[in-house]
């Protein structure tokens, strides 16, 4: 009898690893359910099938994805109405980010320019909404037509101030989504530092448009100057962070097996690091986070009703992530409750994007050299204006030299203790798979 997962373990090719825990703190709180979870589901899922011409193939994966379960758990006790546009943002938003993650415009910068361009259009009010019952769509373009959709409903309920961050958030995702397209058509992720690679993905990974979608829930309405404090946009920058960490902790076993480098985890690996080592290193900078978090939100100058609301609606958001990645069968299969018990999973030992990025780079030599030049040292999220459009300032850290010197020294013991603690999980790991290859014999 074969081992109980979706890929065997230890089958030719895959190593096991040790994730980090991802169910630290506050995170470990378990989300209360919504009395009209399943209706929103339902009445989500019928739209979005129906407007993007899901056979039922499609239908079924799209209900057991349960991106409800995702959105409910960060806008407890809203109206229903809200709760609803939040949830079909959500999930027509999964299926956007595909096109450009893996999908049709992952190779293709010109329609993804040309698909940005004509969302904009639609949203500032230049272009007449596509018929989404036009049968001449492709699956691009029925994308098009159900987010046109959704925003004339947005519009009608939110305020100046909600659309005003919505179009931001949009604006923000977009350009990191086609930074993205251009890396994969250049090839330029081969060579990513942790930083970079990290600073990219907090524009990509979507996590602003939440944000906006929270604050449109609970109908907030904060002065600009709370929300464009330092310590608000720190607060908003490391949230961002973990959930983007916390995503490619748990999305990477099944994105390297479709090549994709744009996660922390890979580009740990292809900055030299095992794939445990890699792991580790991403646990790291996610318990570093946490901690400044709590420190960040501690300090903030100013807190009413509405920014306590808020401040507690992003903490909701990043314990809806943990907890619906290993609801679904999107990351582990049938087998979340397993992981998430012994957080031990298998790897490909040698992922095709090693491969290729030596292929690319014709750098066979890119180990311990290129892995301690890529320490993280936290830097801050670059300050974001509410102007309709408004990218932001240039990066600033606000970081002196000895401070940074801090932060190195900082990193560099805690990559010592991971060091210390890797040796342990090697140790543990030898035993799993002494463990596993005896209950195999058994079975």
């Amino acid at each position: 009898m074969a081992a109980s997962w979706d890929i065997p373990i230890q089958e030719d090719g895959h190593v096991l690893v040790t994730m980090p825990d991802l169910f630290k703190s506050f995170l470990a709180a378990e989300p209360i359910i919504r009395p009209d979870y399943e209706k929103c589901q339902e009445d989500t899922a019928q739209w979005l099938i129906e407007r993007l011409a899901f056979d039922g193939k499609a239908a079924k994966k799209l209900i057991l994805a349960d991106f409800t379960y995702f959105v409910q758990t960060w806008v407890p006790g809203t109206p229903y109405e809200r709760f609803r546009l939040a949830n079909d943002w959500t999930n027509l938003f999964f299926y956007y980010d595909d096109l450009f993650d893996d999908g049709e415009l992952k190779n293709d910068p010109v329609r993804a320019q040309a698909t940005v361009d004509r969302l904009f259009a639609a949203i500032d009010g230049d272009f007449v909404p596509a018929d989404p019952h036009d049968p001449s769509l492709d699956y691009v373009d029925r994308n098009q037509a159900a987010h046109d959709e959704f925003w004339q409903r947005l519009r009608a309920l939110a305020s100046p101030g909600q659309r005003r961050r919505y179009r931001r958030s949009m604006f923000n995702y977009f350009s990191g989504a086609l930074r993205q397209v251009l890396d994969c058509e250049n090839h330029f992720e081969y060579d990513r530092s942790l930083d970079d690679i990290l600073e990219r993905r907090r524009d990509s990974v979507g996590m602003e448009g939440v944000l906006s979608l929270l604050y449109f829930a609970f109908n907030l309405e904060i002065d600009d100057a709370v929300m464009e404090d330092p310590k608000m946009k720190e607060i908003e920058g490391l949230c961002t962070d973990l959930f983007v960490l916390q995503n490619d902790v748990a999305s990477h076993r099944k994105e390297e097996a479709e090549n994709v480098t744009h996660n922390m985890v890979a580009t740990c690996r292809l900055n030299g690091m095992s794939a445990q080592e890699a792991y580790d290193h991403t646990g790291a900078m996610i318990d570093a986070r946490l901690d400044r978090l709590d420190q960040c939100i501690a300090e903030l100058p100013y807190v009413d009703d509405q920014v306590a609301t808020y401040i507690q609606g992003m903490r909701n958001v990043l314990i809806a992530n943990v907890h619906w990645s290993f609801r679904g069968q999107r990351y582990f299969g049938s087998r979340n409750a397993e992981v998430r018990r012994t957080r031990v999973i298998d790897v490909l030992a040698e992922p095709e994007y090693l491969k290729q990025m030596r292929e690319v780079t014709g750098n066979k030599d890119k180990n311990q050299n290129k892995r301690d030049s890529v320490l993280d040292v936290s830097p801050k999220l670059k300050p974001q204006g509410l102007d309709a459009g408004e990218v932001g300032e240039p990066a600033q850290t606000g970081v002196s030299e000895e401070e940074l010197q801090l932060e190195l020294e900082e990193a560099q013991i805690l990559e010592e203790l991971e060091r210390a603690k890797l040796r342990v999980v090697r140790v543990k790991r030898k035993l799993l798979v002494e463990f596993r290859r005896g209950r195999s014999q058994v079975c």
